[in-house]
Formats: C-alpha cells, sequence, structure tokens
C-alpha cells in the first residue's frame, strides 16, 4: 500500500474527464490555434497593465482553468511578484524569492513548464487553490526570464500535453509583449523627460532674451542717472526714471508670459528688415555705439514667422554680448545668402575672446543661440579671438521655392 504523497508530486492516476480520442484532438487543436491567434494579437499591445491582465484571462480560457496568475521578476531578478490574476479567486502576493516557492524555482530557474500540486505555503495564489493542479510556463524571451504564467485547476483534472504547450506558445508571446511594453514605457518616460528639458530651456530662452536685455538697459540707465544727479541734472533723471518705471513693467509682463506661455515668440506683422533695423536703432540709443545693417541679398529676408523669430533674437542677443562683453566700437549686422540659406552675420571690432573658455552668463547666451538655430535646422557658428572682435554667424533656412509661389496665388 502506497504511502502518503510527498509535496509537490502528482497523483500517478489524477482524475481525467472521459472523452474520445478523436474528441480531445479536436480540442487540442483548437486550443492551440487560440494560443497562437492570442500570441498575434498581445505583441501589438503597449499597454503593460492591459497587456498582462489579458495574458492572464486567456490563460485561464484557454486550460478551462479555475484560477490564473502572471508573476514578474523584480529588478533584483531574485523576487517574484504578483502581477496578474484571473478567475474565482484574485489572492494578493508579497514579493518572495522564487528560489523559495515551488514550481518557482523549476521554472523561472530552470525555464521549465511543470505541473504539480497547488501546495505552496509561500505562495498566496496556489494556497488560495489547494487542492488542485498548478501548470506553471515561464516568461521567456531569448536567455532573459521575466517572469511566470500559472494557472491551475482545484479538480485535480490533468493538464495534456496540447495545454501545457498552448501555455508555453502563449507565455512565450507574452514576454515578447511585455518587453516590447516596457520597451514603448521606457520611450515615453524618456519623451516626458525631453519635452520637460525642452520646456526648462525655452523658459531659459524667453528669459534670457528679453529679460536679461531689460535688466542691462536697466542698469545702463541707473549708471546715467547717477551721473546726472551728480552733474545736479536732476530732471533729466525724472526721465530716465519714467524709462525705467516702464521697462520694469516691461519685465514683469515679460517673467509672468514666459512662465505661463512657455511658448515661442509671436510673429510680428513688420516684415524682417524692419526688426532687424528696429533692434539696431534700440542699440544705438540704449549704448552709444554705431550700428549699421547690410542687405547684401534681398532674398535671404524670405523666412517664415518662425525663422524670422529666432533670427531676431539671435542678432538682439549678440549684440547685447557686444555691448557687455566686446566693449566694441562699432558694430554691423550682415544679412545674405551662403549654400541656398539665409546668413545673418554680427560683427563686432571689440576686444574678442578664446572661443574655447567662454563661462558664465556669456556662456549661456552663445548656448541659447546656437539652440535656437539648430532647432530650425540652421546653424551657429562663432568667429573670434583676443584683440581681434567677433563675428556670430546665423545660417537660417529661407522658405522653400514652392510654398513662395503657392502664397503668391
Amino acid at each position: 500500500m502506497r504511502g502518503p504523497r510527498a509535496h509537490g508530486e502528482i497523483d500517478e492516476k489524477p482524475v481525467r474527464a472521459q472523452v474520445e480520442p478523436e474528441a480531445l484532438a479536436t480540442q487540442g487543436t483548437r486550443v492551440l490555434l487560440s494560443a497562437f491567434e492570442f500570441s498575434q494579437e498581445i505583441v501589438a499591445e503597449l499597454d503593460l497593465a492591459q497587456l498582462i491582465q489579458s495574458v492572464t484571462d486567456r490563460a485561464l480560457a484557454l486550460t478551462s482553468a479555475k484560477g490564473a496568475a502572471l508573476c514578474l521578476l523584480e529588478d533584483d531578478g531574485i523576487h517574484l511578484r504578483l502581477a496578474a490574476t484571473s478567475g474565482e479567486s484574485r489572492p494578493s502576493g508579497d514579493s518572495l524569492p522564487y528560489q523559495s516557492m515551488v514550481p518557482a524555482g523549476r521554472v523561472i530557474g530552470g525555464g521549465e513548464t511543470v505541473v504539480v500540486d497547488a501546495a505552496c505555503a509561500l505562495c498566496g495564489f496556489q494556497r488560495a487553490h489547494v487542492p488542485g493542479l498548478c501548470a506553471a510556463a515561464p516568461l521567456r524571451t531569448g536567455e532573459i526570464t521575466l517572469g511566470a504564467l500559472c494557472v491551475v485547476r482545484g479538480d485535480r483534472r490533468a493538464f495534456n500535453t496540447d495545454e501545457t504547450l498552448a501555455l508555453t506558445l502563449l507565455a512565450n508571446s507574452a514576454a515578447i509583449a511585455i518587453s516590447n511594453a516596457r520597451l514603448s514605457e521606457a520611450g515615453r518616460a524618456q519623451a516626458k523627460r525631453a519635452a520637460a528639458l525642452a520646456e526648462r530651456e525655452l523658459l531659459a530662452a524667453e528669459l534670457h532674451d528679453e529679460l536679461a536685455q531689460t535688466l542691462s538697459f536697466l542698469g545702463l540707465k541707473i549708471e546715467r542717472s547717477l551721473q546726472q544727479l551728480d552733474e545736479g541734472r536732476a530732471a533729466d533723471v525724472v526721465s530716465e526714471l519714467a524709462a525705467m518705471q516702464t521697462a520694469v513693467a516691461s519685465a514683469f509682463a515679460q517673467v509672468r508670459a514666459a512662465l505661463t506661455g512657455l511658448r515661442e515668440p509671436e510673429p510680428h506683422t513688420t516684415n524682417l528688415r524692419q526688426r532687424l533695423a528696429d533692434g539696431l536703432k534700440d542699440f544705438r540709443r540704449d549704448c552709444d555705439i554705431p550700428a549699421e545693417l547690410v542687405i547684401g541679398d534681398e532674398s535671404a529676408l524670405a523666412m517664415t514667422a518662425l525663422a524670422q523669430a529666432q533670427a531676431v533674437a539671435i542678432v538682439r542677443e549678440a549684440l547685447a554680448n557686444a555691448r557687455r562683453h566686446a566693449g566694441a566700437r562699432q558694430v554691423r549686422v550682415v544679412v545674405g545668402r551662403q549654400d541656398g540659406q539665409a546668413r545673418i552675420a554680427v560683427e563686432d571690432d571689440g576686444r574678442g575672446f578664446e572661443t574655447g573658455s567662454v563661462a558664465g552668463d556669456h556662456h549661456l547666451g552663445l548656448a541659447i543661440m546656437r539652440a535656437r538655430a539648430e532647432r530650425l535646422g540652421g546653424r551657429l557658428s562663432i568667429e573670434s579671438s583676443p584683440g581681434a572682435g567677433t563675428r556670430v554667424t546665423a545660417c537660417l533656412p529661407l522658405i522653400p521655392l514652392d510654398d513662395k509661389e503657392g502664397e503668391a496665388a
């Protein structure tokens, strides 16, 4: 007489449903076909939570089981976490080392599909379905095991070869789909981080372009006012204070727009020539440095509204650098064409610098100018050396000829 069964051992004579061989073969074909069809469906599913629940539900239906569970390995590659369940009982389970659980040790460690008694004391899912039989297949893609897919029958009805094969096929397909979904999630997370970084860069550009110019203007006005006070010109100081009050209000509006809008500058109605001329006029007024606009090729002004806005911002920043850092006596803005693009150069005869050793806010300004050009598909170059002045050149795309013809029509 045989003694009690060992833990995990399957009865030699499990109870089987009385099914004719032809019917059994037909049923097995249907099971395998269903597993194959579902494996094709889930590969395109990129929502991880929905994916693992769909796999668990299909495993339950595929094997006519009482319960199904999908467990995933944690990042440490040791602990197994219950990720989804389906069926009559939906237990919650702790994250446990897979080596301590039957049949996880063989499934995860050895990559086997196994059938054992549902009597593991540490596995909450199996414990919820005792007595019964548990079939478990590894979620495996290549040499990497992601977890396990388990189904339990509480009536001890055996799993035939077709059912375990179908479970293995489903688990393999699920592993590929889970890997794809994780890659997609990682991509979305990276895209969010990139978007947040782009917003911060845009905010920095807006504040630097707008606010830095205003603060620089205020600094000049304060210096001039102090000089006028020393000279006893109180009436002139009042005029300077009025200009500073207007600039402070403008600075407040600029900061508010940057923080709430995080947008590119809105297109202006005036043309690019006029906008560049106005910028040079303001430059001459603020620092008393002669500044000249040279248009070498009128066709170089044919840029999109966004490209014009970026061009004006680049020129404005280059002029600000000339005023703050260069000690220039004269400045020129030269507009022409080069290699099918607009070429806008800001040249000064100032003290120059070593382009490889730029630091502080000067470096930030140059980085923002370069980012503005590259965002349009253009490029920015800087030529300078100590005592030889500086040339900042932006090459920006023009409106394609076809687009200009369409606008004319």
